[in-house]
């Protein structure tokens, strides 16, 4: 908000009536939230007759985060400009560049805080989200013959998510192919909610997005969430990359080695059956009960010659962590090797292979 001509004059003679030169110019001090207080981080040392709150005892750094980091500057209008107990002091523009560009950032501006004849106003915004730069500047003004540019420049940088997968916490793991899921634990610096994309690849070839974005949540300093991740179905030995980021800010990546997950298979007759042609006999499956499709597909031939194709076999969770699954069949004549085949999501059991008389 900028103060009409009319008004900076007043404020110009105001201060010449008392002997003050034209050339004053506010004192500005730039401020970054860090925890429970702000650190200046840029711009003139606050001096503590002004009383600001919640100032830190140390320095921050000039690098900020986008979107996420929270910024205060403290606008003084100096001794020079004295202004009476009747007189409020007209309120400044705080102008933030990205690259020499003015960024339309939401400003919220303090009600008018005096030290005596002294004014001063608190400016409170987010750095500038959606962008990275290493050219940020910060100036106010009341208008072109009364502002400050901050000489100090600033960078920002998109936030980046810390990422965890819980099921490989030192390093890559082997989990079971379209068994279930594992879990990440996401967190980003600050206390701003963030909507983390999640990404994969197996053997480095993108997959379409496993889950929508994950919404992070306050706790203390950061946001955090936990989230499950099915577990893709995939040759055994793939690696599994699962990677994190805010928009098109950094990636952060966890890998995984996909594995085969144990199927077992057997006939109801045993290891060592006596089939004739016409013998009726069941097939028993058993696999982890996460797996998906929660169904098996059962293939026979007898010498080579296919018998049942893919014939669906539900498979039914119990409490034991298992899924199992039993197949009626009749042993085929005339005689010979009889194969039978199981898959589960791609995944094949050990082939059975007995003798029809």
């Amino acid at each position: 908000m900028k103060t009409t001509p009319i008004l900076f004059l007043s404020l110009m003679l105001a201060a010449c009536e008392d002997g003050i030169t034209t050339d004053a110019q506010p004192i500005v001090s730039v401020l970054k939230q860090d925890g429970g207080c702000f650190a200046l981080m840029a711009g003139a040392q606050l001096e503590p007759t002004l009383g600001v709150a919640g100032t830190c005892p140390y320095r921050g750094t000039t690098q900020l985060t986008a979107g996420v980091d929270l910024i205060e500057v403290v606008v003084d209008y100096g001794p020079d400009v004295p202004f009476s107990g009747t007189t409020m002091a007209p309120p400044p523009n705080v102008v933030v560049t990205v690259d020499g560009v003015d960024v339309q950032e939401p400003v919220t501006l303090s009600d008018e805080f005096r030290v005596g004849e002294r004014a001063y106003y608190i400016a409170t915004f987010r750095a500038p989200k959606g962008t990275a730069s290493t050219d940020v500047r910060i100036s106010a003004s009341v208008n072109a013959g009364f502002q400050t540019l901050v000489p100090e420049v600033l960078t920002i940088s998109k936030p980046k998510v810390e990422l965890v997968l819980l099921e490989c916490e030192t390093g890559p793991c082997d989990v079971p192919g379209a068994t279930g899921s594992v879990h990440v634990h996401l967190a980003v610096a600050g206390t701003v909610t963030q909507y983390v994309t999640i990404h994969s690849t197996l053997d480095g070839i993108p997959q379409p997005d496993p889950v929508p974005p994950i919404r992070t949540f306050a706790i203390n300093n950061r946001t955090e969430n936990t989230s499950a991740i099915p577990t893709p179905a995939a040759p055994d030995g793939t690696l599994w990359t699962i990677s994190a980021q805010i928009e098109d800010g950094p990636l952060t990546e966890a890998d995984a080695h996909i594995r085969a997950p144990e199927i077992t298979t057997e006939l109801t007759c045993g290891t060592a059956c006596g089939l004739s042609d016409g013998n009726p006999v069941g097939l028993e499956i058993v696999t982890a009960a996460g797996i998906r499709p929660l169904e098996a597909l059962v293939t026979t031939r007898l010498n080579g010659i296919p018998s049942l194709v893919d014939v669906k076999v539900p498979l039914t969770k119990l409490a034991d962590g298992t899924a199992h699954g039993t197949l009626g069949m009749i042993a085929p004549g005339p005689s010979g090797t009889w194969q039978i085949d199981v898959t589960i999501a791609g995944y094949s059991a050990d082939t059975i292979v007995t003798q029809v008389q």
